[in-house]
């Protein structure tokens, strides 16, 4: 009888595409609008932001099917997912991931932080946001791609990209 780790789910090979970061962009508002245009009656509802990003989630993964996509995913390959803005060390879990589990730079493509409530940007969200993407530069080990606050409103969403500079940018691409 086969045990739990001998059951491969579909597992295979993937290859890891690379992506300009403006089609990156271009991608994630598309998700969004459809997300808007599909689930608006979550949205109009009030229903909870966690509901929003897993549907969010599903969009996103139709769109990069050879990378995984997480929501509230909390873990920097098998340690706690941290950020130094973490209150007594707690670890982090950012609203959706569009990574490769297991791994870090070069394959964190997309890191997510959506917001329901307010009619602003909140900064400790972009500090986070920055962190995930920049990073002290030094010894970082996320270097997410781009980075993206997201403010979920009743008629439209506001969105701030924070793109990975050429500073830390993966040398040779």
């Amino acid at each position: 009888m086969p045990t739990f780790r001998d059951l491969t789910f579909g597992t295979r090979a993937r290859t890891t595409p690379r992506y300009h970061t403006a089609d990156l962009m271009e991608s994630v508002q598309a998700c969004v609008r459809r997300l808007y245009s599909r689930d608006y009656s979550l949205i109009e509802r009030g229903v909870h932001e966690m509901a929003l990003t897993f549907r969010l989630g599903m969009y996103l993964q139709k769109a990069f099917p050879q990378y995984d996509v997480d929501c509230e995913y909390n873990r920097n390959v098998r340690e706690p997912k941290r950020t130094p803005y973490n209150a007594q060390g707690h670890s982090t879990r950012p609203d959706i991931l569009i990574h490769r589990r297991e791994q870090n730079f070069p394959t964190n493509l997309v890191l997510l932080e959506a917001k329901r409530v307010g009619d602003h940007i909140s900064p400790y969200d972009l500090r986070k946001v920055r962190y995930f993407v920049h990073g002290d530069r030094v010894g970082n080990p996320y270097r997410y791609q781009l980075g993206v606050v997201l403010l979920l409103k009743p008629t439209e969403f506001e969105m701030v990209f924070v793109e990975r500079d050429a500073q830390t940018s993966d040398a040779g691409s």
